[in-house]
């Protein structure tokens, strides 16, 4: 038997990978994200999944948005836009040095789709190459104070795009 290339261990990887983000997303994290969300309505929440092997960590992040809204004349407030705290972007880094990495990056929409938006995009991006291309980026849309819905988005070197992910909604939610 021929052991398998580098390249095709890399995508089996990948794969697996992208599945256990999902898997432990809705079996181990979806509750915590899904009143995350609900709590910080009308503003949107933010925060990541960190993965070390079979281990997840989820970080609530804090949305900073308002501040830079009114300290720098930002036209969009925590409403419509999200920036993570820089004490918590600390911690992911201090996280990622201790060999994890991320898994799962998520943001909550208010009053709006769980669609992966172009300012979504343009923000996953650095110099036109995602900054994190192996994460799964959750948005959930909250109406009213309630999630109504969640989209999973994943980039595909292929095409160069992030595209829907697909996922079973929480049976406790239905």
């Amino acid at each position: 038997m021929t052991e398998p290339s580098a390249e095709a261990r890399e995508q089996a990887k990948a794969i697996v990978d992208a599945w256990m983000a999902e898997y432990a997303i809705w079996c181990g994290h979806a509750e915590v994200i899904i009143r995350h969300a609900e709590a910080d309505y009308p503003s949107e929440c933010c925060g990541v999944i960190l993965a070390r092997h079979a281990e997840r960590v989820l970080m609530r992040c804090r949305n900073m948005q308002d501040e830079l809204h009114e300290a720098a004349n930002h036209h969009r407030d925590s409403r419509t836009a999200y920036s993570i705290d820089p004490k918590d972007l600390l911690e992911i880094g201090r996280r990622l040095a201790r060999g994890y990495r991320i898994a799962v990056i998520y943001h909550s929409h208010c009053d709006a789709g769980a669609s992966f938006s172009e300012t979504d995009k343009r923000n996953a991006l650095f110099g036109g190459e995602p900054a994190y291309p192996d994460a799964v980026y959750i948005v959930v849309s909250v109406l009213s104070g309630r999630v109504a819905a969640h989209g999973a988005f994943q980039w595909t070197p292929e095409q160069r795009a992030f595209l829907p992910v697909e996922f079973e909604e929480p049976k406790w939610r239905r």
